[in-house]
């Protein structure tokens, strides 16, 4: 029980950050009716769609108006922990995008990837994911120009725009890769607190086999390490946060939300000239004096392109949607990543994943007071490593393992546990997928979901990294360190039911951590219990002109002849980072501010390394 002092001081501080927070929040809804016209429109306003408007609106002679479907963030969704509980599919601040089956025909429907989930709101899911900074690999990752090219777009030109926007806070990881981190910027970036015995367990595990610390954003990611976040003071550092509440009072950028675009027109000469939306029931349309910036999203962003004719001919025919630009890349080429999430653990402890367990007034008041505690979600551990089933190249790393707090597991994939008991996980997922996927309009109805197939793990390669993967997974539970935490291995029924057949004949009696798990089970056990990670991109990738798959140029214009017209979030990626995508998407528009400025005669001064950082 509380006494009344305690009660009122908990109350106090709780309810003080929550009136802070609705009053950035009522700040950020200002504008309910668009003006007629802007200089610059940007149709979504999620991790790219903020960070340009807080970048572009720097330019007080360009009106800018950003439109997001959504609405602002709440205070939920600082708590990681909660925001976990609060995700589900019936919620209604988020998209839920339905899949083309992927073959998993042993499962019940519930244990499908049946969804990519995106939010709907300022900060899109910056707002709502784990807050995990990783860019992947910045050496390897962002050759563009090389590759793809995107002239402009190389890791000399890119790796300046992740160092500008971050803020990091960890002097140790500064200290070591100076030349990889930045500190100033409205980005924050801290090493995640309140480590467990778990996750201290997991590491020596790892470091037991031969592997060293590291940092993920810096030169070598193959290795262990605790997880840098997007967090700030211990609460979430979304980009609304970083970006957008610093921009609030310029008189230039007006937000408008629950506005959702549903088609851009063009004139004679394919320039965009106009977004239409819709608030409520009604249709409005506002002009663009000079250009449309395209920031919905890997889905939002080729949905509307295709509904408003620019797409491959045969699929906008095929709907009777008229033609303005052939772009057979529009859709096609999606990548994701997969992970594998059938080993859980149980720990002889109370169970710290309830919202009767979470949702303390101890916690909170540790939350809001001290920035400390199981609401700041406590700490994973990352392992990146190369497998021998993957590309030659030895310093290429292509699987990871992720060691997830109670917070954090998925209750669709593991039954909870009858005795009420904590459970940890291991997510292994590989890195870098050949598998691609498309997005195709279902209808001409706007409020029609899109057909999605992301044909994951359809390429063999891909499951052969992915057995590779749970091998490694396999060898740290039974190193020494690890099985000292006296931890029993949960057995997932499913996995058992639909891929028993390559076990053992008495497995069901056999510790689960003593069995022989063949190359049949572990390949089985991909194919039939993967789930999504989220991590989308490439819908509208980047490339140079004669390129036929691309749809953005290097200065993210849309090709075909199509004017006046930009994409800028995770659809221009050409294939999936060795990471996390809110870091690169973030950094790509931090570059497409610069590049926009630019093109707008704007004076820019482009970021630079530290002094006495350079590569030949």
């Amino acid at each position: 029980m509380y006494n009344g002092k305690t009660l009122l001081v908990a109350l106090l501080s709780i309810a003080s950050h929550i009136k802070r927070d609705n009053e950035s929040k009522t700040l950020l809804a200002k504008t309910q009716v668009a003006e007629p016209e802007y200089d610059i429109i940007i149709v979504g306003a999620g991790s790219a769609g903020s960070t340009l408007a807080g970048r572009l609106s720097e330019q007080s002679d360009l009106s800018i108006l950003l439109m997001e479907y959504g609405g602002t963030e709440s205070v939920a969704t600082d708590i990681i922990a909660e925001q976990v509980i609060l995700s589900t599919p019936d919620s209604n601040n988020t998209w839920y995008y339905e899949l083309e089956p992927q073959g998993q025909k042993c499962l019940p429907n519930k244990h499908q990837p049946w969804y990519w989930q995106a939010h709907r709101g300022l900060g899109g899911g910056s707002t709502m994911n784990n807050m995990v900074y990783n860019r992947g690999d910045v050496q390897r990752d962002y050759e563009w120009e090389s590759m793809y090219g995107a002239k402009g777009w190389s890791f000399r030109d890119f790796l300046p725009y992740f160092v500008k926007s971050e803020d990091n806070r960890d002097p140790r990881v500064v200290r070591r890769n100076r030349c990889f981190h930045g500190k100033g910027g409205p980005l924050t970036v801290e090493t995640s607190p309140d480590p467990t015995p778990q996750t201290a367990a997991f590491i020596e595990a790892i470091e037991s086999l031969g592997y060293q610390r590291t940092d993920f954003n810096g030169p070598n990611p193959i290795g262990i390490s605790n997880m840098q976040r997007t967090m700030r003071d211990g609460r979430r550092c979304s980009t609304v946060k970083a970006f957008l509440e610093p921009a609030i009072n310029r008189s230039n950028l007006h937000v408008l939300t629950e506005a959702f675009a549903t088609k851009i027109l063009f004139d004679r000469k394919k320039r965009a000239t106009s977004v239409v939306y819709r608030q409520g029931s009604q249709y409005h349309t506002v002009k663009a004096r000079k250009e449309i910036i395209l920031s919905a999203g890997t889905v939002g962003s080729a949905k509307l392109l295709l509904a408003s004719g620019v797409g491959p001919a045969k699929h906008l025919r095929d709907l009777d949607i008229d033609i303005v630009a052939d772009l057979a890349g529009v859709g096609q080429g999606i990548q994701d990543h997969v992970r594998f999430d059938g080993f859980h653990f149980i720990a002889n402890e109370p169970d710290m994943t309830t919202d009767d367990a979470l949702l303390t007034l101890t916690n909170l008041q540790n939350y809001f007071e001290n920035s400390r505690g199981p609401l700041t979600l406590m700490n994973w551990a990352m392992f990146n490593f190369k497998t021998s089933a993957g590309d030659d190249n030895e310093d290429w790393a292509d699987g990871v393992m992720y060691w997830e707090p109670p917070q954090l597991i998925d209750n669709n994939v593991v039954e909870p546990d009858p005795r009420h008991k904590t459970e940890f996980g291991i997510r292994g997922d590989i890195l870098r997928p050949k598998s691609r996927g498309y997005i195709e309009l279902r209808s001409k109805n706007p409020d029609d979901p899109p057909i999605i197939d992301p044909k994951y793990l359809t390429e063999k390669s891909d499951v052969d990294v992915f057995v590779e993967v749970l091998k490694m997974q396999l060898k740290i539970i039974n190193t020494p360190c690890f099985r000292n935490l006296n931890m029993t291995m949960y057995r997932v029924p499913e996995l058992d039911k639909c891929c028993g057949k390559f076990l053992p004949k008495k497995f069901k009696d056999m510790d689960p951590y003593t069995i022989k798990y063949s190359d049949e089970f572990l390949r089985c056990a991909v194919l039939t219990y993967f789930t999504v990670d989220h991590h989308y991109v490439g819908s509208c990738r980047i490339g140079e002109k004669t390129d036929h798959m691309a749809v953005v140029n290097n200065r993210l214009e849309v090709l075909g002849g199509v004017k006046g017209l930009r994409v800028v979030d995770a659809s221009i990626i050409p294939f999936v980072p060795s990471g996390n995508t809110n870091a690169p998407v973030i950094a790509v528009a931090e570059k497409a501010a610069d590049i926009i400025k630019e093109d707008h005669f704007a004076a820019v001064i482009k970021p630079k390394l530290p002094s006495g950082c350079s590569w030949s």
